[in-house]
C-alpha cells in the first residue's frame, strides 16, 4: 500500500511539474508577444516624431536659411554625440516627476510623461538629429530637378511637399528605419520608464535564465529592419549615388533668393526645432542643477540660485571622480580594441563593400543585452580559467560590448574615407609588388589620420553612453558615468544627476567644437 501511495504521489508531482512548465511557457509566450507589441508601438511613434522634426529641420537649414548655416549644421551633430541617457535625463529634468516645469506650476503635475509617451518622445527627439543630418547632407549637394522652379512658382512650402519630399523619400525612409532600430535595441530610456520592450525584457527577465522566444524576437526585429534598409539602398542607390558624387552630380548652389520674410520664418523655425533637439534639454539640466526650494512665510517657494548650481557642479566633479576615471579607462580600452579591427574591415570594404556593410549593419543593431549575454557566457561559463580572470579583473569584456556599436560605425566612416581618396596610387603600388600591409601602412594610413581621430572620438562617445551592452559585463566595483546615471535616474533627476549630465554634455560638446575648428582650419589651408 505505501508503494502505491508513493507512486501516486510521484505521478501527481510529475503532472504538476508538467502543468507548471506549460504554464511558464504560455506566460513566456504571452510576455514576449506583449513586449513585441510595445516595441512596435515605440518604433512607430518615435520614428514619426523623428521624421517630422528632423526633415523639417533639414529643409529649413538647407533651403530657407543662409545666415549662420554652419551653426545649424553643427547642432544635429552635437545632438547625436550626446549619449541617450543624457537625453533621457534632460527631458526627465524638464517634464519628469521632479521636472522644473511641473514643480514651477507651468505644467500639471500629472503622470502623462511616462511609459510609451516619454519613451517615444525621447527617442524621437534624439532620432530627429539623425534624420536632419542624413537628409541635410543630401540636400546640401544642391537643388533637386525642378525644385527651384517649383519654389518660384508655388512657394517654398508647396515646393517642399511636392518636389523636395518625394525627391528625398528614400533617404527619409532609411533614416526612419535607423531611428526605429535604435528604439528597438536600446534600454536606457524604456527601462527608466518601465516600458518593457523586447530588449528590456531580455535584460530584465532572461539575462540569467535565457528563453529562446524573446531573444529570437529581440534579434528578429532589428534584422528585418536592416534588410529593409539594404533593400531601400539597392532600389535607390542610383538615385542616391548619382547626385552625391561624380562629375554629373548636383554640386551647384541654389540661385533662388528667399527674401527677408522667408529667411526670418526659417530662422524662427530652426530656433524652435533646435530648442527641442538640444537647447531646452541642456537648459533644463542647468535649471535643475541650481533649483532651490525655500520656506517663506510658511509657504514653499522655488527658484534658481547661481551658488546652488556652482555647488552642484563642484560636488559632481569631486564626488564622482571614480566614475570619470573608469569611463576614461573604458573609452581608452574600447579605442585600442576598435580602431585596428575597424581599419582592417574598412580596407576589406574597398573590395567587398556589400559584405562588410551588411555585416556592420547587422552587428550594429543586435540588442545590447543579447551581446552582453553572449560575452558573459563566453568569459564566465566557458570553463577556461584565464577567461574567468579577464571577466572579473579587466575591462576587456566591457570593451567587447562597446565594440558591437563602435566597430560598425568606425568601419563605415573609414570606408567612406577610403573611397574618397585617389585609388590610382594604391593601384600603382600593387602593380609594383607592394603587399596589402605595405600599401595600408605607407599609402593609406597617412591619408586617414583625421578620419581615425574622428573614429576615436566616436568610440569614446559610444563608450560614454553605452548601458545596454555593458551593464551585465562590468567587473565588480567598476561604475562608469553612464552606469551611475542609469541607476540614479529611476528616482528622478535632482542635483547629482543634473551635475553629472551637465559635465558629460560639456565635455562632448567641447570635443565637437574642437573637431569642427580643426576641420575648418585644415580646410582653409
Amino acid at each position: 500500500m505505501p508503494f502505491f501511495c508513493i507512486e501516486a504521489s510521484v505521478c501527481t508531482l510529475i503532472r504538476g511539474a508538467d502543468a507548471e512548465l506549460n504554464r511558464h511557457v504560455v506566460l513566456t509566450d504571452t510576455r514576449a508577444v506583449q513586449a513585441t507589441l510595445r516595441t512596435l508601438s515605440l518604433m512607430v511613434l518615435a520614428t514619426a516624431i523623428a521624421l517630422l522634426i528632423g526633415w523639417a529641420y533639414a529643409y529649413l537649414s538647407e533651403r530657407l536659411v543662409r545666415r549662420g548655416r554652419w551653426l545649424w549644421r553643427l547642432i544635429p551633430i552635437a545632438a547625436i554625440s550626446l549619449p541617450l541617457f543624457i537625453h533621457a535625463a534632460a527631458w526627465e529634468a524638464t517634464l519628469g516627476k521632479f521636472g522644473w516645469l511641473p514643480l514651477s506650476g507651468v505644467t500639471a503635475r500629472g503622470s502623462f510623461f511616462a511609459g510609451l509617451v516619454a519613451s517615444s518622445w525621447i527617442h524621437g527627439i534624439a532620432g530627429a538629429a539623425w534624420v536632419a543630418l542624413i537628409v541635410g547632407a543630401f540636400l546640401r549637394r544642391g537643388p533637386l530637378p525642378g525644385e527651384e522652379a517649383a519654389r518660384l512658382d508655388a512657394g517654398p512650402l508647396r515646393a517642399a511637399l511636392r518636389v523636395t519630399l518625394p525627391g528625398t523619400y528614400l533617404l527619409t525612409l532609411a533614416s526612419g528605419l535607423w531611428v526605429a532600430l535604435i528604439a528597438a535595441t536600446e534600454i536606457s530610456v524604456v527601462d527608466l520608464y518601465g516600458f518593457r520592450t523586447l530588449a528590456d525584457e531580455v535584460y530584465f527577465q532572461y539575462a540569467l535564465s535565457p528563453q529562446p522566444i524573446p531573444i529570437l524576437l529581440a534579434m528578429l526585429l532589428p534584422i528585418v529592419l536592416c534588410i529593409g534598409i539594404v533593400l531601400l539602398w539597392l532600389l535607390g542607390r542610383h538615385q542616391i549615388l548619382r547626385p552625391l558624387g561624380g562629375a554629373t552630380g548636383r554640386t551647384q548652389p541654389s540661385v533662388v533668393d528667399n527674401g527677408l520674410a522667408t529667411e526670418v520664418f526659417g530662422l524662427a523655425g530652426l530656433a524652435w526645432l533646435a530648442t527641442l533637439m538640444i537647447l531646452l534639454p541642456l537648459v533644463s539640466l542647468g535649471i535643475k542643477a541650481g533649483w532651490t526650494v525655500q520656506a517663506v512665510d510658511g509657504e514653499l517657494q522655488s527658484g534658481w540660485s547661481v551658488a546652488q548650481a556652482s555647488a552642484t557642479l563642484t560636488q559632481a566633479a569631486t564626488m564622482f571622480r571614480t566614475e570619470y576615471y573608469w569611463t576614461a579607462m573604458l573609452a581608452a580600452t574600447a579605442i585600442a580594441m576598435t580602431l585596428p579591427v575597424s581599419l582592417v574591415l574598412a580596407w576589406l570594404g574597398r573590395y567587398r563593400l556589400g559584405f562588410v556593410a551588411i555585416g556592420c549593419l547587422v552587428l550594429l543593431f543586435i540588442p545590447g543585452p543579447v551581446i552582453s549575454m553572449g560575452i558573459m557566457r563566453l568569459f564566465s561559463q566557458s570553463g577556461i580559467a584565464w577567461l574567468g580572470e579577464l571577466y572579473d579583473r579587466s575591462l576587456i569584456p566591457a570593451g567587447l560590448a562597446v565594440m558591437h556599436r563602435s566597430v560598425p560605425l568606425c568601419s563605415l566612416i573609414l570606408i567612406g574615407s577610403f573611397y574618397a581618396t585617389d585609388r590610382r596610387v594604391d593601384e600603382a603600388a600593387r602593380i609594383d609588388g607592394a603587399g596589402w600591409c605595405q600599401r595600408l601602412r605607407y599609402i593609406e594610413m597617412p591619408r586617414i589620420v583625421w578620419p581615425l581621430a574622428i573614429c576615436g572620438f566616436v568610440t569614446a562617445v559610444v563608450a560614454l553612453g553605452e548601458v545596454s551592452a555593458t551593464e551585465l559585463v562590468m567587473p565588480p566595483g567598476v561604475s562608469t558615468v553612464a552606469r551611475r546615471v542609469f541607476g540614479l535616474l529611476h528616482s528622478g533627476v535632482r542635483y547629482q544627476e543634473s551635475g553629472l549630465c551637465l559635465i558629460a554634455s560639456s565635455l562632448v560638446i567641447a570635443a565637437v567644437l574642437f573637431f569642427h575648428v580643426c576641420r575648418s582650419t585644415m580646410g582653409r589651408r
